[in-house]
């Protein structure tokens, strides 16, 4: 299930109805995986979904792309529940740089075998162009 969010740019993440502690806040309607699929001269993801709903998030992504288009995925941050399909991401799309900044790269490094990841390495004001749209990376 996908939801369009902007002409190009739709939600393609996960709903966890069931999470009731997510990083310490108590829920108790659940929560959402939030990835966003922008589609331009160039697609990129942003973000991808806690692993064990890697086959749903790729399943709404094919519902609007054949995911081995994807050129880009942005990692924003290293944490498990955005970025724990990201090694199911890379295997199923070829030719994807993995768009981050250096320690984000370090951390991915620990958690995932990243040898045969191709890296984007941004930092603090870098933009990436993926035609009509860019992407502006801000470190917080």
């Amino acid at each position: 299930m996908t939801r369009q969010i902007k002409e190009g740019i739709d939600w393609a993440g996960y709903i966890d109805w069931t999470v009731r502690n997510f990083h310490g806040y108590r829920t108790s309607r659940g929560s959402t995986y939030n990835c966003y699929l922008v589609r331009d001269e160039h697609i990129a993801l942003i973000d991808t979904v806690k692993a064990p709903y890697a086959d749903i998030m790729l399943q709404n992504i094919a519902e609007l792309v054949n995911p081995e288009e994807i050129e880009f995925v942005v990692c924003n941050h290293a944490e498990p529940d955005h970025a724990g399909a990201l090694a199911r991401i890379v295997e199923r799309c070829p030719n994807i740089e993995v768009v981050c900044n250096a320690k984000c790269r370090d951390v991915l490094s620990k958690e995932y075998d990243t040898a045969g990841w191709r890296f984007k390495i941004v930092k603090d004001g870098d933009s990436l162009s993926l035609g009509k749209r860019s992407l502006t990376f801000i470190e917080t």
